[in-house]
């Protein structure tokens, strides 16, 4: 008999493989919002486009998440990496954060002088 794969069984994996234990922690992941991802359950309907775009960047097995079997019998080791890249990945983003904010401020510094120069 084959089980019903639903949205918030494909949202759960996502979460498990990548260590996560809020929808919240997903949503940013996957560049969402949580309401976008509340939705997805609630509707039993992903946003496919996004989903399977992020697991092939961060080399996931799309069998394993779509239907719940391994195509690959080391997928189980594989975690430990993807979760390695996931981290790489949102240390970037806060890096990039960080190098906007420092330019602003610099921005701001230059205006300060411009205008007491003037």
């Amino acid at each position: 008999m084959n089980k019903y794969i639903t949205a918030g069984d494909v949202l759960d994996r996502l979460k498990e493989i990548n260590g996560f234990k809020k929808d919240s922690e997903l949503a940013i992941l996957l560049g969402v919002t949580s309401s976008s991802l509340g939705n997805w359950r609630n509707r039993d309907a992903l946003n496919y486009h996004i989903v399977i775009s992020k697991c092939v960047e961060l080399g996931l097995d799309l069998n394993w998440l779509l239907l719940g079997k391994s195509s690959n019998s080391e997928q189980e080791n594989e975690i430990p990496n993807i979760n390695a890249k996931i981290k790489r990945i949102l240390a970037d983003k806060d890096q990039v954060i960080q190098n906007q904010k420092d330019q602003i401020i610099n921005l701001q510094q230059q205006l300060i002088d411009c205008m007491r120069n003037k």
